[in-house]
């Protein structure tokens, strides 16, 4: 088994309540979509790591790195509603 960490958020209650809503429009919990965000970020991050300096992004890189994970998340929902 994995081991795990907690996370706890606060958020305003209106943000939540739509989050909420919005994740169950989509058939997700909100714990899903959280895991996915911070998976996200993390390989965004990863793509601006250059020899184990841990640089800061500019927005350009920013814009860049979620052009190029939006694109990857297309092609592997493409690839899952092929099969």
């Amino acid at each position: 088994m994995t081991e795990e960490k907690r996370l706890t958020v606060r958020l305003p209650k209106d943000l939540h309540d739509k989050f909420k809503a919005a994740t169950a429009g989509n058939g997700k919990d909100m714990t899903e979509v959280v895991l996915d965000f911070v998976a996200g970020y993390v390989s965004i991050h990863a793509l601006f790591t250059v020899a184990g300096d841990d640089l800061p992004l500019t927005h350009e890189q920013y814009e860049q790195a979620l052009r190029i994970l939006q694109s990857t998340l297309e092609e592997e929902a493409a690839e899952q509603d092929y099969e």
